[in-house]
């Protein structure tokens, strides 16, 4: 299905019922009439990319696993990184429950949404306790 589709029946829908949100995630006209099938990606962008995260994984492993550091240090390191990994899943799980609100717009999906999006918090916050210390 095309956007502009998407975007015609999100426009029929708003004019029957005010609460209407998006259509598959289309609400709006795009930046640019481009439909996204069409475009081509730059080729040098995606080793580009690829060559990013190879090198970041690299730095996180010799970080953590050739690194040798003090216990006490050690153990502080580890401490973050379970916070970082801890906030990671958190924001996976506050994305998820929108996505949930979003498609079923239900009391339940809002309530569950609003803790994944406090426990995202909480978990910012800790993480950021633990890299002061």
């Amino acid at each position: 299905m095309s956007l502009t589709n998407s975007l015609n029946k999100f426009n029929a829908r708003s004019l029957t019922n005010k609460s209407v949100k998006n259509h598959k995630g289309v609400d709006c006209f795009g930046l640019l009439d481009i439909d996204p099938q069409q475009i081509i990606v730059p080729i040098l962008h995606c080793p580009m990319g690829l060559v990013d995260k190879v090198l970041e994984t690299f730095k996180s492993w010799v970080v953590y696993e050739v690194e040798q550091l003090p216990v006490l240090t050690e153990i502080v390191r580890q401490t973050l990184r379970t916070a970082k990994a801890d906030h990671i899943s958190l924001v996976v799980a506050e994305e998820q429950a929108r996505l949930a609100e979003l498609s079923t717009g239900t009391a339940e999906a809002a309530a569950l949404f609003r803790i994944a999006k406090l426990a995202t918090k909480r978990g910012k916050a800790e993480q950021r306790r633990r890299s002061m210390k």
